[in-house]
């Protein structure tokens, strides 16, 4: 049992290493978001990896989890578009 344990260790490590994706081959040019509290600079991914939106820069006073909210909305608002299109 203990050989099998190992065994199932060793093969899932090697299945969740080769698996690991390399986002940056998603990654759409920067996109501006204009806020009243500013721009907030996205970096958005293709309309499937919405998950993955995030704020690479935010106005001053603006938390940084709440720019990913805006990025994310945003790339929320682009898929439908692009399904309405």
């Amino acid at each position: 049992m203990h050989k099998t344990s190992l065994t199932f260790g060793a093969m899932l490590i090697l299945v969740l290493t080769g698996c690991s994706i390399d986002r940056t081959a998603f990654e759409t040019a920067p996109v501006y978001v204009v806020r009243p509290e500013g721009v907030v600079t996205c970096q958005l991914y293709t309309t499937s990896r919405v998950s993955w939106d995030r704020a690479i820069k935010v106005p001053e006073g603006m938390l940084i989890t709440t720019g990913d909210s805006v990025c994310r909305t945003e790339g929320l608002r682009r898929r439908a578009a692009a399904a309405h299109s």
